[in-house]
């Protein structure tokens, strides 16, 4: 396992299944301390990345991944794995036992079918002085998440529907470039205002040069129509999960 730099080889690699791996590249673009490891810098066959807790793995060879899994599994006793391929997912449980998991979905809006005119209602960004409203309605709230949202407004698009001064729906990006956080208030919905911050936050990814994905968890029975709705397409599972390492 070879740390190595974020250079034309790594993306390369990541872009012979360029879908499943946007994550992976968004941390990779947003989080320059991250850490990032390949297989052999000549011919890449796997690559590791850790983002402080986590770490995201790609590759398609299971003594590949092994590899990786001896190296990061040596002086840990728990590894969490975020946003995973399935198909790897899958190896990675045959070593470990696992302790939660959260199933995803993965959707990409293809700039071919990305339509403006879906949104009727004025957006704007979400304003930073928003974010203790943002956090509250979070599913997955803790501790750490109010300082990470204000860093995801601060940092990387947003956008949110504001009536009379107040938030009532909005749509972050989080720092591996997906699109989450989503959420509308009980008063605002049934008014399409949904559909208006995705497209919206969808317009800006594509113009920044990006393609808009969101990772859906399968309990999630809402999201995935409204994906849809906005032109999104169904690309592959991933899934985020921690495990505890056989000693």
């Amino acid at each position: 396992m070879i740390r190595t730099a974020a250079d034309q080889k790594v993306f390369d690699f990541l872009d012979r299944n360029k879908i499943i791996n946007l994550n992976i590249r968004g941390i990779i673009h947003n989080n320059p301390d991250a850490e990032i490891y390949v297989d052999d810098e000549n011919g890449i066959k796997g690559i590791l990345v850790r983002n402080g807790f986590f770490y995201s793995l790609y590759t398609e060879q299971e003594d590949i991944l092994n590899h990786f899994l001896d190296k990061i599994s040596q002086d840990q006793d728990y590894i969490g794995f975020s946003g995973v391929h399935r198909p790897v997912t899958e190896m990675i449980l045959k070593r470990f036992r696992l302790d939660w998991r959260n199933p995803c979905d993965i959707y990409y809006l293809p700039v071919e079918r990305y339509d403006p005119g879906l949104r009727k209602n004025p957006t704007q960004p979400v304003r930073l002085e928003d974010a203790e409203i943002v956090d509250k309605f979070y599913t997955f709230r803790s501790e750490t998440s109010l300082e990470q949202i204000k860093k995801d407004i601060s940092l990387r698009h947003s956008s949110a529907v504001y009536v009379n001064g107040e938030i009532a729906s909005w749509v972050l990006t989080h720092d591996d470039n997906s699109m989450g956080i989503m959420y509308t208030r009980e008063e605002y919905r049934r008014r399409g205002f949904a559909v208006d911050v995705t497209i919206d936050l969808a317009g800006k990814i594509i113009k920044s040069g990006h393609i808009p994905f969101v990772q859906i968890l399968e309990s999630n029975t809402q999201s995935p129509g409204l994906a849809l709705k906005c032109g999104f397409v169904k690309a592959g599972k991933c899934d985020w999960f921690g495990v505890e390492v056989r000693s």
